[in-house]
């Protein structure tokens, strides 16, 4: 009965009491009254669903998604970011993700994966995609402290912040992640990664060991760091 209310509800108000009844309304019944909204009274609408339940978080973003030219993509990430629906947030992005070049999008999309605890999702836009900002996306990978360094190992590897990796992975004493990342990722960055070692105060013994183990890298570029 409600869903049926939905159907021929004429005023936007009216419309909004029943929605708050969404365990009710059949799911294609609630997206297709949608077709009959502005932009403006789909994000009212869009909200007071979040704001009643947060469990309406994959309604809203199969909303979203289904009205994406018509609703902004933004409107919706707010929307769903306010009421801290990561799986939903997901869901939407998921599908916005592959017509999209957006820098803010991508990075929305890798935070929502890093903390729901998909590493190698973030690890694959990481490595398949050029539309994030690396150094923002860097920053926040470095500020989460998650338990996988394998994205930012190979954030950094590919946009050249080899400094900021082995300062960052010796200071919260990662020297398995140094030496995982020297020998099966690119040993050619040996010589920045020695070299931010002895800017850092390493042990030199350490240092020795991690040189010792080195079966290929540029010498002279090596020199030149120690130099």
């Amino acid at each position: 009965m409600y869903g049926r209310a939905l159907q021929y509800s004429t005023n936007a108000q009216d419309a909004q009491r029943i929605m708050l009844n969404s365990h009710a309304i059949p799911k294609e019944i609630m997206i297709e009254f949608f077709s009959k909204l502005s932009e403006e009274d789909s994000i009212n609408c869009m909200n007071n669903l979040m704001r009643s339940n947060r469990q309406n978080g994959p309604l809203v973003a199969e909303i979203a998604v289904k009205y994406a030219s018509k609703i902004d993509t933004k409107k919706s990430i707010q929307v769903l970011e306010a009421y801290g629906t990561n799986e939903g947030l997901l869901l939407f992005l998921c599908n916005v993700l592959p017509h999209t070049d957006d820098p803010d999008i991508y990075f929305k999309y890798i935070e929502a994966c890093a903390r729901m605890g998909n590493f190698k999702e973030v690890e694959r836009v990481i490595k398949e995609t050029q539309y994030y900002d690396a150094k923002r996306v860097k920053d926040f990978l470095m500020e989460g402290k998650f338990s996988d360094p394998r994205p930012l190992i190979y954030l950094c590897d590919m946009h050249g912040y080899i400094e900021d990796l082995t300062r960052y992975l010796y200071t919260t004493k990662q020297l398995k992640c140094i030496e995982i990342f020297l020998f099966k990722v690119n040993s050619n960055a040996s010589p920045k990664v020695l070299g931010s070692l002895l800017d850092l105060d390493c042990d030199e013994n350490y240092i020795k060991q991690l040189l010792n183990s080195i079966r290929v890298c540029p010498i002279d570029e090596l020199v030149e760091e120690f130099d």
